[in-house]
This record gives C-alpha cells, structure tokens and sequence, in this order.
C-alpha cells in the first residue's frame, strides 16, 4: 500500500490536482478524525495517501476462525499520525483504496 500511495502521489502534480479537485471524481475510501475523537470526515484517495505516507502507527483487526489456518485480516486498518500538534486516526477500508487507486481515469 506503501509503494501505491507513494507513486500515486509522485504522478504529475498538475493533472493529479485537477484529477482530484473534480467534484465527479473524488472518491471515499476510508474515514479521517483529524484531530483524533472529533467528528470524522470522508477520506478521500489523495488524503489516504498522505496518510499512508505519513504513517506513525498502523493498527489491524484479525477474525479468528474455528482453525488456525481459517484466520485472516479485515480489510480495514486504522493509521495513526501526528500533523503538527494534532493527532489523526484514519479509518482505511483497503478494498475500496486499492480499487480507487488502480481505476483513477487518465
């Protein structure tokens, strides 16, 4: 997800600003409480992204199934960060990140 976020957001600045500032393409992928416990907010690609990057702490959920081998991740995952004094929690829903990231017209 690492490497996605970052070469997303290493594209061309100029078409990537008018790519994501058109209000027919921006799309939701996961939650943001910036600062952590306030109201949360959609998070946008780009926004996950910068998130993704800046990462401090990375939190997962694992549902345990009847057998060892029958465990597995949700596919979600909290990130954890700090922008200048204010904490952040986005709630990443990685499904829809990877979907987004890889069907972002040209």
């Amino acid at each position: 997800m690492l490497q996605i976020a970052t070469l997303f957001r290493s594209a061309d600045t100029s078409a990537l600003d008018e790519l994501t500032m058109n209000p027919r393409w921006n799309p939701n992928v996961g939650k943001l409480e910036e600062p952590i416990g306030s109201q949360a907010k959609d998070l946008t690609l780009r926004e996950a992204c910068n998130k993704i990057i800046h990462v401090r702490e990375i939190k997962y959920e694992i549902i345990d199934g009847n057998y060892e081998w029958n465990r597995y991740l949700k596919p979600t995952i909290y990130l954890y960060g700090k922008r200048q004094e204010n904490r952040w929690r986005a709630i990443l829903d990685i499904i829809d990140f990877c979907f987004e990231a890889c069907h972002a017209p040209e």
